[in-house]
């Protein structure tokens, strides 16, 4: 017997949600951050055409794809 997607993610998401989270997941959320703000603090992001926040509806929904160019600042 398999058990069903609630279960499953009720299985996975309870370190998440429930009342004491892991540290997993407070360390995975400064290390994120850390990398993205040593992204924004070295380097300069422009896009060269108009950038738009319409996505593509599928299973989730996907962002549309654009061109960035990314420079050493």
């Amino acid at each position: 017997m398999t058990p069903s997607c609630d279960e499953k993610l009720k299985r996975h998401a309870m370190c998440a949600y429930s009342k004491r989270q892991c540290i997993g997941i407070a360390l995975a959320r400064m290390q994120l951050f850390l990398y993205i703000t040593s992204l924004l603090q070295h380097f300069s992001f422009t896009s060269s055409e108009y950038v738009s926040l319409d996505c593509i509806f599928a299973l989730v929904l996907e962002p549309i794809r654009h061109k960035i160019c990314v420079t050493m600042r």
